[in-house]
C-alpha cells in the first residue's frame, strides 16, 4: 500500500481547542480535546458529533513559550471508534488538514513538531 502523505507524521499528545467555522462571530462553542499525531500538513483530532467531511474548524494549539498557533483546518476524513470501559460509548476522530498557513507559522510549527518529537 503507498503511504499518499506529503509529510511525516509524528506521535503527539497535545490538547487543541477548537470549533466549528460559521459566519456569525462566536457562533459556535469552543472544545478542548486531545490530538493523535500530526504533521506540518494536519493533525488527527478527536472531535464530536456532528462535524463532518469538509467543514472548517478554527484550530489554537499552545506551542509552549507563548507561542500559539492559531489556524483553520478543513475535516478530510471521519472515523468512529469504540471508547471500552465502564460504559461503552462511540467517539469520533478526524484528519484536519491545516489552511492558508503564512510561512512564519510553518516554521514555528516545524520547530514544534521537532521539539515534541524529541520529548517522546
Amino acid at each position: 500500500m503507498d503511504d499518499k502523505r506529503k509529510y511525516p507524521r509524528f506521535n503527539w499528545s497535545v490538547i487543541v481547542l477548537w470549533k466549528k467555522c460559521f459566519d456569525v462571530p462566536g457562533g459556535a462553542a469552543l472544545y478542548a480535546g486531545p490530538a493523535r499525531d500530526a504533521s506540518m500538513g494536519g493533525v488527527r483530532l478527536i472531535l464530536r458529533e456532528g462535524i463532518k467531511v469538509g467543514d472548517i474548524l478554527e484550530l489554537s494549539i499552545d506551542m509552549g513559550g507563548g507561542k500559539i498557533f492559531q489556524g483553520r483546518g478543513q475535516v478530510r476524513w471521519i472515523e468512529k471508534f469504540k471508547i471500552t470501559g465502564g460504559k461503552e460509548e462511540i467517539g469520533y476522530e478526524g484528519g484536519v488538514e491545516f489552511l492558508d498557513m503564512d510561512e512564519t507559522t510553518r516554521q514555528e510549527l516545524a520547530r514544534f513538531l521537532m521539539q515534541s518529537r524529541k520529548e517522546t
